[in-house]
Formats: structure tokens, C-alpha cells, sequence
């Protein structure tokens, strides 16, 4: 069973989990400009699903059905008087030695399917399963803790963590013990706490692409705590890993900000070298945030709402950097009591600004807010504006009213000639799209 297991079922669903996984962090797009996730999966911390299961579901059914075929749970017939070791041994519940493997397989595809309450359900059951084997007790029980984290349940994470008992050699090897103490700090908001098992936690990983991730997340934790020296010596060495391009940008542009504490105009000076180069057009509005938040620590707003205004007009995806550029350009607005713009800018950001962002739900609380503040300043000024005209001589008046007539009628004619171009093209692409079709058989299209 032992053979069967490892070689057939489980063979087969650790490689579809290892695949699934790594086009997981490979596809996972994220904006560098914040505080990243530890894990991709905290992206969806808080999400509401509709129905369980995802792109790990191949993974998950090969550990179900390994488990179904090759679990014992009969013990062994016992031959004499047994030593205090055989006796530990039939102690168990589970006799196959290999199966913790599936069971394990079973967690990390609900973890990582995002069913985390099920993830933590299956953790909890095996650590139970498990209870008379220390060190598989304890990996399950630190996956139930990172599911605890994944849904918010910090203090239930704090307690599985201090319930450990395995020995600190099996600690110190575990990876997923790393993990989940920086996880739970972070979550906790405590950096300093977080950053010596991340930097434990990186030396661990074994996949190429979170480990140069957590070296970025590391450079980030290492700013916060002000400890800008130890910071710029991380990212310098990550950029050394060639790392994909986006995260080589978004790194450059960190060691641009700590440069910035030395030389802020040499700093700026760099990101307009930055915005020049072709290879950035993708990425300007990540970089234009990042001169907008340069400019703003040297007081100056105007040249960071210029900035701003750049990375939102520049910006090739509307992802999280061209919210973030939106986002900021109102909050300038907001305080130049500028409040149709603001309103702009809000309306603009809040909607391609990820759920996860921890200032989401202020986010949009404050644009609908300036939705409505918005209908009433233009009512205000369209009052003022029509008192305006009335108070003015009969000639200038009527002035203004013909031109205001020629503008409408101009937009009008290049509306109906848009229309009537559109719709001239749409009759010719199906006469074209017939055409296709009713072509002869060997006939070449």
C-alpha cells in the first residue's frame, strides 16, 4: 500500500498540485508600489466564494482518492509482549506511512483553492489522526494556523502556534513553521517580528519565484522598521537573481526611494531617466507613483499631482498602480478643496483599486461621499454661471448663447457621423463575413 500509494495516485496529484501552483505564482499579477503579500493566496483573504473548489481540484481528488484506496486503519496482529516502541506504534490510527502525504496534498489544495474554512477542517482532523506523531501533528497543525490567518482568526492562529510540541531540530528544518510565525505577525501588523523567520522562511523555500518575491517583501519589511542600509543591501542582492522584469523594476525604483533620504533630486532625476527608456512604457504608471510620492516628501504637490495625473493617463493596464495614482491625485485635490476633481480621481481609482488593499472600504466610502458632495457643486456653479449670464449686456449675452448653440450642433454632427461610419462598417464586415463563408471548397479564401 505504502508503494502504491507513493508511486500511483499520489505521483499523479503532487504533480498536478506542483503545476497548478507554479502557474499559480507565475500568473499572479500584483502592484510592487504596496506591502506584497507573503503568499499570493492572502490576495483572497475575505473574498466570498460562491462554490467551493478551483485550479487545485485535479490535485485535491488524487489525495481523496489515495486516502479512499490505501488508508489501514486495522492494526497489525500483535506477536508477543511488545517493546515500548511497538507499543507507540500501535498507538496509531493510520498504519499506511506514507499516506500523511495525501492527506497534506488534500489541505494545501483547499488552502490553495481558497476554501480555507475546509482547508482548516481537513488540518484539524489530521493532526488529530495524527496525534501519537509529533512532527506530523505539527505540520498539520501549523497549516491549520495558516488557514486560521488566511481567514482573519489571529488569535486561534497565536494558540495552534503555542500548542506545538515537536522538538526545536524539527522546528528549525520546517519551513512552514517560518512561514506561519511572519504570517501571523504580519497580520498583526508587527514588522519587526516578521522579519527574522521571513529571512529564515526565504532560505527555505524551494520555489525560485516566491523566494525572490520574499526577498522583496524582506527589503520592504527592512524600510518600514528603518533600516534602510540592510534594505538597499537586499534589493541590490535580488537584483543580482534576475528576477522578472516587473519585480527588477519595482526593486529599482525601491532602491531609488532610499536614495531619495540621501539625495532627493538625484532621486527624481532617476526616475525621469526611468520614464524615457522604452522598455518602461508598460510600467509608467508604477513608475510616475513613485516620483509623485518623491515630490510630495519635499512638500510639492503641484509637481506630484502632475505626476499622479501622468501614471493615471500613461498607464497601459488599470490595474493597482494606475488606482493608486488616482487615489493620491484626489486626496491632493481634496485638500485644494477641489472637489469636482476629487470626485473624478476617487471615481476613477476606487474602481480598479484591489479589494485587498487595506483601504478599500475607506476608499470607496469616500468617493461616494464626494459622488454626492459632486451634484451639488455643479448645481451651485450651473446657478451662479446662469446669474452670470443674466446680469450681462444683451450683445455679450447673446454671444455666449451662440456659441454654446454652435458647440452643441458641431457635437451633434460628429455624433451622427460616427454613427453613420460605425454602422457603415459593421454592413460591410458582414457583406465581408458572407463573402468568407459561400467561398467554393477549394477555392483559396
Amino acid at each position: 500500500h505504502n508503494l502504491t500509494t507513493r508511486y500511483n495516485v499520489y505521483f499523479h496529484g503532487k504533480n498536478a498540485f506542483d503545476e497548478t501552483y507554479n502557474s499559480f505564482v507565475a500568473n499572479y499579477s500584483e502592484s510592487y508600489s504596496r506591502q506584497i503579500f507573503l503568499d499570493p493566496i492572502e490576495a483572497q483573504r475575505g473574498a466570498l466564494k460562491e462554490q467551493k473548489g478551483g485550479a487545485f481540484d485535479l490535485a485535491l481528488a488524487k489525495g481523496q482518492t489515495a486516502i479512499k484506496l490505501h488508508s489501514i486503519r486495522t492494526k497489525p496482529e500483535r506477536k508477543g509482549r511488545p517493546s515500548a516502541r511497538e507499543a507507540e506504534f500501535y498507538k496509531r490510527r493510520e498504519y499506511n506511512t506514507f499516506l500523511h502525504n495525501a492527506w497534506l496534498l488534500v489541505g494545501k489544495s483547499q488552502f490553495y483553492n481558497g476554501d480555507f474554512l475546509d482547508a482548516m477542517a481537513t488540518f484539524s482532523y489530521m493532526s488529530r489522526l495524527y496525534a501519537t506523531e509529533p512532527a506530523i501533528r505539527d505540520e498539520a497543525r501549523l497549516w491549520q494556523a495558516r488557514s486560521y490567518t488566511a481567514m482573519g482568526w489571529l488569535h486561534e492562529a497565536e494558540e495552534m502556534i503555542r500548542t506545538l510540541q515537536t522538538d526545536a531540530a524539527y522546528l528549525r528544518k520546517s519551513q512552514v513553521y517560518d512561514k506561519t510565525l511572519a504570517e501571523v505577525a504580519l497580520s498583526k501588523e508587527r514588522i519587526d517580528e516578521a522579519i527574522e523567520p521571513l529571512r529564515r522562511a526565504i532560505a527555505k523555500e524551494e520555489s525560485r519565484t516566491e523566494k525572490l518575491r520574499m526577498r522583496y517583501l524582506l527589503g520592504q519589511l527592512l524600510v518600514q522598521s528603518g533600516r534602510p542600509g540592510e534594505a538597499q543591501k537586499v534589493f541590490r542582492s535580488l537584483l543580482s537573481k534576475a528576477p522578472p522584469f516587473a519585480l527588477e523594476f519595482a526593486t529599482q525604483l525601491r532602491l531609488v526611494e532610499i536614495e531619495e533620504e540621501r539625495n532627493v533630486r538625484r532621486a527624481i532625476t532617476t526616475t525621469e531617466k526611468m520614464a524615457r527608456r522604452g522598455r518602461n512604457k508598460e510600467v509608467l504608471d508604477r513608475l510616475y507613483l513613485t516620483q509623485g510620492d518623491l515630490y510630495l516628501r519635499q512638500l510639492d504637490s503641484l509637481s506630484a499631482l502632475k505626476s499622479y495625473n501622468l501614471g493615471v493617463e500613461k498607464s497601459t493596464e488599470h490595474g493597482g498602480d494606475f488606482a493608486l495614482c488616482a487615489v493620491a491625485a484626489g486626496q491632493i485635490y481634496l485638500a485644494k478643496r477641489d472637489w469636482d476633481e476629487a470626485q473624478k480621481s476617487f471615481a476613477t481609482g476606487v474602481t480598479a483599486l484591489p479589494k485587498s488593499h487595506p483601504k478599500s472600504e475607506e476608499y470607496t466610502t469616500l468617493s461616494k461621499q464626494l459622488d454626492a458632495l459632486a451634484l451639488h457643486v455643479r448645481a451651485v456653479a450651473e446657478q451662479d454661471s446662469l446669474r452670470h449670464l443674466a446680469s450681462l449686456p444683451e450683445v455679450e449675452k447673446f454671444r455666449i448663447i451662440d456659441s454654446a448653440i454652435a458647440a452643441y450642433e458641431k457635437a451633434q454632427r460628429e455624433r451622427e457621423r460616427d454613427e453613420r461610419m460605425a454602422a457603415r462598417q459593421e454592413e460591410q464586415d458582414a457583406i465581408n463575413e458572407q463573402l468568407g463563408s459561400n467561398t467554393p471548397s477549394g477555392v483559396s479564401k
